[in-house]
């Protein structure tokens, strides 16, 4: 199967739709967005590390983490750190997540006006592997412009590749 990467925004401006395949089933990649071994080893981006991750998975529940650069490029400088939370507010076993994703300071805490928007992750068994959809819904287009203009698109499917680095042969 094709790994092939879809990213659209349709006419709702504030709205980003990326979508990823992959030779695995669907109840595996939903396991590796949730269990905090995983997410360590996929989910930076390019030159960072995550070195914090705590994930509390239930609607209500929190996963926070700690990226940090891990060499000075034009986007950020080694050693500098970002932190960040994603709230849940929507999970169903092996088929989607929904969350609102926040900066925030080392102890957790949103900056104001820090939230990035929501997120939905919806993941569809396929006759072989398994489609992953992320819904982003931006509190305005501005923020949704931004996010892509800081490198978003990108970052996501590094991400994703670096997921699919992990997964069984």
């Amino acid at each position: 199967m094709n790994k092939a990467q879809v990213v659209s925004i349709p006419n709702n401006p504030n709205l980003l739709v990326l979508e990823r395949f992959f030779n695995a089933p669907p109840e595996l990649i939903f396991q590796m967005h949730h269990q905090e071994e995983y997410v360590k080893m996929w989910s930076a981006p390019k030159n960072w590390i995550v070195f914090f991750c705590k994930i509390n998975f239930h609607v209500g529940g929190e996963h926070r983490r700690g990226i940090r650069c891990s060499k000075t490029y034009d986007q950020g400088h080694q050693g500098e750190e970002q932190w960040g939370k994603s709230v849940y507010s929507k999970i169903v076993d092996s088929e989607e997540i929904v969350y609102r994703d926040y900066y925030t300071n080392a102890a957790g805490e949103p900056f104001s006006g820090s939230s990035v928007g929501e997120v939905k992750l919806r993941f569809t068994k396929l006759d072989r592997g398994s489609k992953l959809i992320r819904y982003s819904q931006y509190d305005d287009s501005e923020a949704l412009h931004t996010a892509i203009a800081y490198g978003l698109i990108e970052d996501q499917f590094l991400a994703w590749d670096q997921l699919e680095a992990l997964l069984p042969k």
